[in-house]
């Protein structure tokens, strides 16, 4: 059975399509090298990332919103440093600085739960940011 003529140039219209896909991939330090505003951009988010953690923890501090809002604080900021870092020992130096936070965290969560204004609940979770931050700081070394 012979290909008829709609079917050829369907075929090569695919071929085309898929091999202009794969071929204009482009990683993300590719990206960067391509767009040096990236990098300031990131700088930016980082900034207010860490005004966002100040500000709840501060809110958290006088039980205005619940410890939840600080950890997701917390973990948006860390994702971010994450993404920023281009080398082993900046991601070790994100991993370290989460763990900081969440052992300030969880500081406030045990003092709010002796003053029966907090669970128990937060200080797990506080405990479990920790220990996520903690296995991300190990992976980081293994990087190294």
């Amino acid at each position: 059975m012979r290909p008829t003529p709609k079917f050829a140039v369907c075929m090569v219209a695919i071929s085309v399509g898929v091999l202009f896909v794969c071929c204009n991939c482009v990683s993300s330090q590719e990206a960067e090298k391509i767009n040096p505003n990236i990098k300031n951009l990131q700088e930016k988010r980082l900034e207010v990332l860490g005004l966002v953690c100040d500000v709840a923890r501060k809110l958290y501090q006088n039980a205005r919103i619940e410890y939840t809002d600080v950890l997701s604080a917390d973990r948006e900021l860390f994702a971010a440093r994450l993404e920023y870092a281009t080398t082993p020992e900046e991601r070790i130096r994100a991993c370290d600085a989460a763990i900081d936070n969440a052992r300030q965290s969880q500081a406030i969560a045990k003092a709010h739960q002796e003053g029966a204004r907090g669970t128990p609940v937060a200080v797990l979770r506080a405990q479990a940011f920790e220990l996520e931050a903690q296995i991300a700081r190990e992976k980081a070394e293994v990087g190294k």
